[in-house]
């Protein structure tokens, strides 16, 4: 196992400030680092640096391209005790960009870090488990509760810029929220969306036929114009005789 160290400090912001006022000297071809294994782990050391400086270090490790809108700027710290995996590393990243108000998002192989307000608009993966706190949107096919009724519940629960809509047709939730978010949300739905949720009743008729009388209390709770899923099931009818 390859160990990395990656590390910025205050001596080495002060020489890049410099160079900014300096005459370019001719770049050299740096050697090409290997990306990081399975078993790879890095040491992260960086102490308010500039974000593109960060980003660019930890490239090479993470094996990824970063792809920066022109209006991130500034500087992050980003420090870990002792060695740290390359998702950790990629999901203190993330989130370090987010306390700065930018965000990662994921296309193909290439990692766009651009504004929060405008990463929903960026694309990003759907419907994927990649670890890491970076952007993207899920869907969730909802068995017994109602979409539309479960959108307030989880709002509050979503970061502001990030959105949630419900789909009626097919009562599915669409969130688009950071992924380490988005697990836990999906947690969430997982423990409501149970047949427990449901309050049923059973109801006995004597004198009417049960297939006739579910129709027409369907037909009313349809037009109460009320949200919430309702069911009326004939469980067994007796069809009237005639003598």
């Amino acid at each position: 196992m390859r160990r990395w160290t990656v590390a910025c400090c205050a001596a080495l912001a002060c020489m890049a400030a410099g160079a900014a006022t300096t005459a370019p000297a001719p770049a050299t071809p740096a050697p090409q680092a290997a990306r990081a294994g399975k078993d790879d782990k890095v040491v992260l050391n960086f102490v308010d640096a500039d974000i593109t400086s960060v980003v660019s270090a930890l490239a090479r490790f993470l094996g990824r391209n970063f792809l920066f809108d022109p209006r991130v700027k500034g500087q992050i710290t980003l420090v870990s005790e002792g060695e740290v995996p390359a998702a950790t590393a990629y999901g203190m990243l993330a989130t370090a960009l987010r306390m700065r108000g930018f965000a990662i998002v994921d296309v193909g192989e290439v990692s766009r870090v651009v504004p929060v307000a405008d990463a929903k608009m960026q694309g990003g993966a759907v419907n994927t488990r990649n670890p890491g706190g970076g952007l993207a949107t899920r869907t969730f096919r909802l068995n017994y509760e109602n979409a539309d009724a479960m959108v307030p519940v989880l709002k509050p629960l979503i970061a502001a810029e990030n959105t949630i809509t419900a789909y009626p047709a097919n009562n599915t939730l669409v969130v688009t929220d950071y992924i380490d978010n988005l697990e836990r949300l999906a947690r969430i739905i997982e423990s409501i969306d149970t047949p427990t949720s449901l309050d049923s009743e059973v109801i006995k008729l004597r004198n009417g036929v049960a297939v006739d009388i579910a129709g027409l209390a369907t037909e009313l709770l349809e037009g109460s114009g009320e949200k919430g899923r309702r069911d009326i099931v004939v469980l067994a009818t007796r069809a009237p005789t005639a003598s």
